[in-house]
C-alpha cells in the first residue's frame, strides 16, 4: 500500500529529525536549570502541546518563501513536524533526570565511578524508557498528523493515514477504504498502548544536590546554545509570522462573520473545557478507588486522534442521525474525548495523594467517599481545576478534524481560518490564527495569573 509506505517514511524521518533537536535542547536546559530563561522555558514545554498550531504552520508557509525555498511538500511537512515535536522529545528527556533521585546523585559523585560507569548506573534505565516513550509518542503523532500535511502537502491524499482517510470518506466516499484506514490506525494505536512504557502521569522531581559548585562565568557555550535553540524554534514565529503581522490590515476583524466566529469559538471552548473538566475530575476519583481497572480500560480507546474517532462516529451514525443538526454537540463530545485523557492524568495524581493524606481524617469523620470527595477534596484541588479548564478550553481552539467532519457550517474561528488558507489569503488567516493563539494563551495562562494575584492581596502574619 504506497500511502502506508510513504506515511511510514515520513513519520520516520520526522521522529528522527525530533530527536536530533529534542536532545540537544534537553540537555542544554538540564545543564541550565537554575537560570530563569531555563525554567521558563521549561515550563512551557509543558503547555506547549496545548496550543493551536495554525500560527506555526502559517509561519513556516512564510518564513520558506521569503527564503526562497518550497514550504509545500516533504520539507514543510518535516520542518513543522520537527518544530511540533522537539519539545516533546526534550520533556520526556528532562522528566527522566528527574526520576533519578537525588541521593543516587550524591552516592554517585562519592563512588570512584567513570562517567561512563556514572551514566549507566544512574541515567541508563529511566533515560531508555524515556526515549522508548518519546519515539513512540512521536512517530505516532507523525503518523496520524492531519493539520500540518493538509496545509502543506502537495500529494495530500499520500502523506498521513489520517488525511488519506478524510479524502477517502469525503472526496470519493469510499466506505471500505475508510474503515481500512482506521483499522491501520486503530492496530498502530494498540501496538503503542501495549509497548512496556512504563509509568506515566505522575513524576518525582529531584534537586539533584552538587557537591562542588561550579563558579558562573559571564559567557557560557551552553547558554549561547539555548538562545540559538530559542530562536531557531521561534523563527517562524517572529519572522514568518509577526513580521507579516506588523504590515497586516486588521480592518477586515471588525466584519460580522468574524466577530460571530469569536464568540462562536469562545462558546465552544468554554463548553468543552468545563465538560472535560467535570469528566476528567470523575475518571480521576475512580482511577483512584476500586474501579480504576474499568477506568484504565476505557481510556484505552481514547488515545486514537479525535479525527479517527469522529470518521468511525459518521460512518455508523449518518444513516440514522442527522448530524447535521447536532453537529455542535458532536464536535463537543469528540473534543471532551479526545482531552479526557491528558485532563485525567494531570488530575489523578493531585488527587491519589490527597486521598492518602486524608484517609484517617474521614475515617475519623466517618464520611463516605462522595462526601469526602466534595467536602475535602474538591476545595483543595480547584486551582488544579480551573488549570484542566484552561488545557481543556484550549486544546478545544486547536482541533481542526472534528470541525473538517462536522463543523463545516460552524461558526467558529477555525473554520475561518481554514477557508482564509483555502482562498491563499495568508494575511488574514494568519492574523486570524495569531487571534485564536493568543486565546488558547489566556486560557492556559489565567489560572497561573489569577492565582499569582491572589497571592498578593492575601493577609500573611
Amino acid at each position: 500500500m504506497p500511502i502506508l509506505g510513504a506515511s511510514l517514511f515520513q513519520s520516520a524521518l520526522s521522529t528522527l529529525l525530533s530527536f536530533a533537536c529534542g536532545m540537544p535542547l534537553a540537555l542544554v536546559l538540564y545543564h541550565e536549570r537554575h537560570t530563569r530563561l531555563a525554567r521558563l522555558i521549561r515550563s512551557g514545554l509543558g503547555f506547549f502541546f496545548a496550543f493551536p498550531l495554525f500560527p506555526l504552520i502559517l509561519g513556516v508557509i512564510i518564513l520558506f518563501d521569503k527564503v526562497g525555498f518550497e514550504a509545500y511538500g516533504l520539507s514543510g511537512i518535516l520542518t513543522c513536524h520537527t518544530l511540533l515535536n522537539a519539545p516533546l522529545i526534550a520533556l520526556y528527556t528532562l522528566q527522566a533526570f528527574d526520576n533519578v533521585p537525588a541521593h543516587y546523585w550524591r552516592l554517585g559523585a562519592h563512588l570512584p565511578l567513570t562517567p561512563a560507569m556514572r551514566f549507566k548506573a544512574l541515567m541508563a534505565r529511566p533515560l531508555g524508557i524515556a526515549l522508548l516513550q518519546g519515539t513512540v509518542l512521536t512517530f505516532f503523532l507523525c503518523l496520524t498528523s492531519f493539520k500540518a500535511v493538509l496545509f502543506l502537502s502537495q500529494d495530500s491524499a499520500n502523506s498521513s493515514l489520517s488525511l488519506a482517510l478524510y479524502h477517502a470518506l469525503f472526496r470519493r466516499y469510499d466506505v471500505d477504504e475508510s474503515v481500512t484506514y482506521i483499522g491501520l490506525i486503530l492496530i498502530f494505536s494498540l501496538l503503542k498502548g501495549c509497548l512496556p512504557l512504563g509509568r506515566t502521569g505522575s513524576i518525582t522531581h529531584s534537586t539533584r544536590q552538587d557537591l562542588r559548585g561550579e563558579k558562573q562565568t559571564a559567557f557560557s557555550w551552553v547558554r549561547v546554545a539555548l538562545w540559538g535553540f530559542l530562536f531557531v524554534w521561534s523563527a517562524p514565529l517572529l519572522v514568518g509570522g509577526l513580521g507579516t503581522l506588523v504590515r497586516a490590515d486588521f480592518s477586515f476583524s471588525k466584519q460580522a462573520d468574524v466577530i460571530t466566529a469569536l464568540r462562536g469559538s469562545l462558546y465552544l471552548c468554554s463548553v468543552t473545557g468545563a465538560l472535560s473538566t467535570l469528566m476528567a475530575l470523575l475518571w480521576a476519583f475512580l482511577l483512584t478507588t476500586r474501579a480504576h481497572t474499568f477506568a484504565r480500560l476505557f481510556l484505552v480507546p481514547l488515545s486514537l486522534p479525535s479525527f479517527v474517532v469522529g470518521a468511525f462516529v459518521f460512518i455508523f451514525a449518518h444513516r440514522y442521525f442527522d448530524l447535521d443538526a447536532w453537529s455542535f454537540w458532536v464536535i463537543v463530545c469528540l473534543q471532551l474525548l479526545a482531552a479526557l485523557p491528558f485532563l485525567t492524568r494531570l488530575l489523578t495524581p493531585r488527587l491519589g495523594a490527597l486521598r492518602r493524606d486524608t484517609k484517617r481524617q474521614v475515617a475519623l469523620l466517618g464520611l463516605t467517599q462522595t462526601q469526602a470527595f466534595l467536602l475535602i477534596l474538591l476545595p483543595q484541588m480547584k486551582d488544579l481545576l480551573f488549570m484542566a479548564f484552561g488545557i481543556g478550553a484550549a486544546l478545544c481552539l486547536g482541533d481542526l478534524g472534528t470541525i473538517c467532519l462536522f463543523g463545516r457550517d460552524l461558526s467558529c474561528l477555525t473554520t475561518l481560518i481554514q477557508i482564509r488558507m483555502e482562498a491563499f489569503n495568508l494575511e488574514e488567516a494568519l492574523v486570524l490564527s495569531y487571534l485564536l493563539g493568543l486565546m488558547a494563551f489566556f486560557f492556559c495562562a489565567a489560572p497561573l495569573i489569577f492565582k499569582k494575584l491572589r497571592s498578593l492581596y492575601v493577609l500573611r502574619p
